[in-house]
């Protein structure tokens, strides 16, 4: 969903960014963001994102 005001979309929860969560090393204890790696993989997308070690996933990350 399109949010027209700020631009931004939300990214659903899909099967194929779950099971992809779930294959991932446990280099961070937080699911959440393995999730979050995992959608930014899957879909081709840029993780943003304060937290330095997401990064050793391979994952494209901007450090805000």
């Amino acid at each position: 969903m399109l949010r027209e005001a700020s631009g931004i979309a939300s990214l659903d929860i899909d099967e194929e960014s779950a099971l992809h969560a779930g294959r991932l090393p446990g280099l961070h204890s937080d699911p959440f963001d393995r999730m979050l790696v995992a959608q930014a993989l899957v879909e081709g997308l840029i993780l943003v994102t304060a937290d330095e070690e997401l990064a050793q996933y391979g994952v494209p990350v901007l450090l805000v």
